[in-house]
């Protein structure tokens, strides 16, 4: 029987994993106990692009509850399209827009926002049903990180965590606010009223060591106590690291979940979905 996170997320790469950003990445998804006893399955999705000179990352958190029969929702669905749709957008915005960070933030919403509307518009539901569609299948938080030579910056919308070397950032949980909703109405007229892409960070990439984004199933707070938590995710030092992509998971499980689960003294973890990028600098002496 597999213990928790066994199971790594997607990875996307046009470079063989080859990457001259001195950045170690990995990350991992595991369905919650709860979800698994409800048979609900993992309703969070996270997604990895490695490029020559590019670093994206995106997890997402589609909303459990929802008003089918059950009180159950299917929003696994926007998960999965957002968390890849997410990297797609950053990646063609990086490299094929060659947006500044300056122009980044709103240029990321302008095109989400678009490709969204433009799948919802392809289902095409009719007005009685898109209410009920929106928030069954395409409610879901989103994360995305992007790593250049020169800048980085981590983009939010929804609940979450997110750690920049090490300091837990504040993101503001909006519980029922999603992406999907600014189309729940077909012309609702007030854009104060539309939810947004909020940025939690950016800077010089030469000031970056480690982040860490994750879905809120992962932190509570006997993990957060545990000190094998802070040297996995952000200790810069770790000898072995390699650029680009890198399975941690057996040193993930041996180190973090074991001391996790010893602390929990049989209490169940973990109870939610739980997804996680981490990123960590190979070289602290090649600001690059």
């Amino acid at each position: 029987m597999m213990g928790p996170f066994e199971y790594n997320v997607d990875f996307l790469t046009d470079s063989d994993n080859s990457t001259g950003l001195s950045f170690s990445v990995f990350g991992m998804s595991q369905e919650g106990l709860m979800h698994k006893e409800s048979s609900i399955g993992n309703q969070d999705s996270a997604s990895i692009y490695i490029g020559k000179r590019l670093l994206v990352g995106t997890i997402a958190d589609g909303c459990t509850s929802g008003t089918n029969l059950n009180g159950h929702s299917f929003n696994q669905v926007g998960a999965y399209f957002l968390s890849f749709l997410g990297v797609r957008i950053a990646r063609r915005i990086v490299l094929k827009n060659k947006v500044s960070l300056a122009g980044f933030p709103l240029e990321f919403e302008r095109l989400i926002n678009y490709r969204l509307a433009r799948t919802i518009n392809a289902v095409h539901p009719w007005k009685f049903e898109r209410k009920q569609f929106l928030n069954n299948l395409m409610s879901s938080t989103l994360t995305v990180f992007v790593i250049t030579e020169k800048y980085y910056v981590i983009l939010n919308c929804g609940d979450g965590d997110v750690f920049i070397n090490g300091n837990r950032m504040t993101v503001t949980s909006s519980s029922g606010k999603y992406l999907s909703n600014n189309f729940v109405e077909f012309n609702s007229g007030d854009e104060e009223a539309l939810v947004s892409m909020k940025i939690v960070g950016s800077g010089n990439t030469k000031n970056l060591d480690s982040l860490l984004i994750a879905t809120d199933g992962l932190l509570d707070t006997d993990v957060l106590e545990t000190p094998e938590f802070g040297s996995f995710f952000f200790d810069s030092k770790i000898v072995g690291l390699k650029n680009g992509f890198q399975d941690r998971r057996r040193e993930f499980q041996k180190r973090v979940v074991k001391e996790v689960l010893k602390k929990k003294e049989g209490r169940d973890w973990p109870t939610d979905d739980a997804t996680f990028i981490s990123v960590i600098r190979t070289n602290t002496d090649k600001k690059t």
